[in-house]
C-alpha cells in the first residue's frame, strides 16, 4: 500500500514537466481535452437516441395490440365465448374481436391501398382511437347517421375571395338577387328553352346547389382514416369514398369480382408513427362482416394486459389456455421485432463510430507519455539504481495514462449530464411537417453513462501499456548517459 501511494506521488509529479519546457503539460492538457470530449459526445448522442427509442416505443404500443391472437388454417367462430375464456387469465385486462385485410380506397381523384380493421366498440384500440382522433368523432364510426355533411361548394363560394364579379344575369340565374321583371317577348317558348339548359350546365359542373339528390338520406357506413392516408386521398369529415376489395365479390366466368362499398369519413386520426398513419382504416366490427361476407366471424382477437413487459409469461399461459397448436400468439414486441432490431443497431453503431473520438484521445495518451518517458529519463535510472523494479515503473506510467483518462472521463460525464439536463429544460422544437416529434427527445439511463465511462478509462489504460514497457525496459546507465 505504502509502494502504491510512492507510485502515485511519482506519477503526478511526472505529469508536470520542468520550467524550461512546457511541452508535457500542454500534451497532458490536450489528452485530457480529447477523452472529455468524446465522452461528452458519446452522453449527449447515446441520450438523444435513447429519447428516440422510447418515444418510438411509447408510440409502437399505444398503436400496436398488447397480444394478438390469430388460427393458423381459419378465421375464429365464437370468438365472444373465446374472449371471455381469456378475460379470467391472471395479467388480461380487455379482449376484442377484429376483422382485417388489404383493400384499395378510392376517393374522388386519387386512390390508395391501406390494411382496413373492423373493430368493436371495446378494448385497448377503441380507447386509444378517442384519443388519437384529430377530426371527428369515433362515436361517428358506431353511429354513421351523426356523420356531419360537407359543406356544399357553390358559385358564390368559389367568387365570395375573387376579384371577378357576376354579372347580374349570373345573379339571378344563381338566385343572388331577385329577378328583374322584363317586357313580355314574342318568343316566350324560346326563352324557357333557353334558360333551362343553363342551368343544366351549371349544374353539370358543380356550379349550382341544386339541393340533396334523392339518394341523400341513405346512411352510409362510416370510416376512421389515417392522417396521411386522408391528405392522400384528399377526404375529410364527411366525404365519400368507395372501398375496393379484392374478396367477397360474387363469382364470375373470369372468378371472384371484387367487392366495392361506399363509406362515408368518420374521422382522421393521428398516431405519431408515419407509416401507421399511411396504411390503416378503422370501420365497425359489423361492417367489415358485411363488407368480407364473414358473418359471425373475426380474423383474430386483440387482448390489453395490465403489464406490457410480462406479455412472453402471458403469452405461454394464453397457448396452455387455448390448448392446441391451432392458435398463433403473437405480443408486441414480435410485432416489431424488426424495427426494435433496427434501433438497437442504430444504438450500438453509433457508440462504436463516436467511441473512436476517444480512441483518437488515447493515441495523445501515448504520446504524451512517450515525451513523459524521454523527459525523465535521468528520474527513471535514478529510480532503478535505487532498487525500483521494472514491475514498479511499469506501473508509475501506466497510472499516469489512467490519470489522464479519468480526469477527462468525469469531466465528459459531467457536462454530458448538463447538456441533457439543459435539452429536457429548453427542448429543441422540430418542425412537425418533416418529424413526428414536437421536440428533439432526451432521456439520461445511467447503463449509457456507465458504458461510457469504462470505454474511455479501458482505451486510456490500454494506451499506456506500451509506453511503460518502454520505461519499464530502460537501463539506467542509457537514462544516466543523457544527462
Amino acid at each position: 500500500m505504502i509502494l502504491l501511494s510512492y507510485e502515485v506521488l511519482v506519477a503526478l509529479r511526472h505529469l508536470k514537466s520542468r520550467k524550461r519546457s512546457r511541452v508535457i503539460s500542454l500534451l497532458t492538457l490536450i489528452s485530457v481535452l480529447g477523452v472529455w470530449v468524446g465522452v461528452w459526445a458519446l452522453t449527449v448522442v447515446l441520450s438523444v437516441l435513447s429519447g428516440f427509442g422510447d418515444d418510438l416505443r411509447a408510440k409502437i404500443i399505444e398503436s400496436t395490440p398488447n397480444i394478438i391472437i390469430e388460427r393458423h388454417d381459419n378465421d375464429i367462430a365464437r370468438y365472444r365465448q373465446l374472449c371471455d375464456r381469456l378475460q379470467k387469465l391472471d395479467g388480461v385486462v380487455d379482449c376484442a374481436a377484429y376483422i382485417s385485410s388489404e383493400v384499395m380506397l378510392a376517393g374522388i381523384s386519387n386512390s390508395s391501398g391501406a390494411l382496413l380493421r373492423g373493430i368493436e366498440n371495446r378494448g385497448a384500440l377503441t380507447y386509444r382511437l378517442k384519443r388519437q382522433i384529430k377530426s371527428g368523432k369515433l362515436e361517428y364510426l358506431f353511429s354513421p347517421e351523426k356523420i356531419p355533411m360537407p359543406p356544399v361548394i357553390t358559385r358564390k363560394t368559389i367568387f365570395q375571395d375573387s376579384n371577378d364579379a357576376l354579372t347580374p344575369e349570373e345573379e339571378e340565374l344563381l338566385g343572388l338577387r331577385p329577378k328583374r321583371r322584363r317586357p313580355p317577348s314574342t318568343r316566350p317558348a324560346t326563352t324557357q328553352a333557353t334558360s333551362k339548359p343553363a342551368e343544366e350546365d351549371l349544374s353539370k359542373f358543380g356550379l349550382l346547389d341544386t339541393g340533396p339528390k334523392k339518394d341523400a338520406k341513405k346512411v352510409l357506413p362510416g370510416i376512421l382514416l389515417g392522417k396521411e392516408l386522408a391528405s392522400g386521398l384528399g377526404m375529410g369529415v364527411g366525404d365519400e369514398l368507395r372501398i375496393v376489395s379484392p374478396t367477397g365479390g360474387s363469382l364470375t366466368p373470369m372468378g371472384p369480382s371484387p367487392r366495392v362499398r361506399k363509406y362515408r369519413v368518420a374521422g382522421i386520426f393521428f398516431t405519431g408513427m408515419y407509416e401507421y398513419d399511411l396504411k390503416f382504416a378503422f370501420v365497425a366490427l359489423h361492417d367489415a362482416q358485411k363488407l368480407f361476407k364473414m358473418r359471425g366471424l373475426a380474423t383474430g382477437l386483440e387482448l390489453q394486459v395490465k403489464d406490457i413487459h410480462k406479455t412472453p409469461q402471458l403469452k405461454r399461459d394464453i397457448r396452455k389456455s387455448l390448448g392446441s397448436g391451432a392458435y398463433q400468439v403473437q405480443d408486441w414486441i414480435d410485432l416489431n421485432t424488426q424495427l426494435f432490431g433496427a434501433l438497437q443497431m442504430e444504438k450500438l453503431v453509433m457508440f462504436v463510430i463516436l467511441t473512436f473520438i476517444v480512441l483518437v484521445a488515447s493515441f495523445n495518451i501515448v504520446s504524451t507519455l512517450f515525451m513523459v518517458v524521454v523527459e525523465k529519463s535521468q528520474e527513471i535510472a535514478i529510480l532503478k539504481s535505487m532498487g525500483a523494479t521494472n514491475a514498479s515503473v511499469m506501473l508509475i506510467f501506466m497510472i499516469e495514462g489512467v490519470i489522464i483518462g479519468l480526469i477527462g472521463t468525469i469531466l465528459g460525464l459531467l457536462f454530458g449530464w448538463r447538456t441533457c439536463l439543459y435539452l429536457i429544460e429548453f427542448p429543441i422544437r422540430m418542425n412537425t411537417d418533416v418529424y413526428y416529434i414536437t421536440h428533439l427527445p432526451v432521456h439520461m439511463k445511467l447503463t449509457d453513462f456507465v458504458y461510457v465511462a469504462v470505454a474511455a478509462i479501458l482505451l486510456s489504460f490500454i494506451a499506456t501499456i506500451y509506453p511503460a514497457l518502454q520505461a519499464a525496459r530502460m537501463r539506467p546507465v542509457e537514462g544516466l548517459r543523457h544527462d
